[in-house]
């Protein structure tokens, strides 16, 4: 088995720290851009105008 040293057991722990903080907050967003889209659609938005508006909603701002 190899030994790692305390530094880059460290770098590890980070990297799987920032992996999973990553992937849950896509997931996350995902589940509330479906979420709201259905309840969009449900009270009567045409399902295209709702999906584009809660995912566009979802995205970033960029400056």
């Amino acid at each position: 088995m190899i030994g790692f040293s305390s530094v880059a057991r460290a770098r590890w722990a980070n990297a799987g720290r920032i992996t999973a903080c990553t992937l849950g907050a896509y997931g996350l967003t995902a589940l509330v851009t479906a979420a709201l889209s259905r309840l969009l659609v449900r009270l009567g938005t045409d399902a295209v105008e709702a999906v584009t508006g809660v995912t566009l909603a979802s995205l970033p701002c960029s400056r």
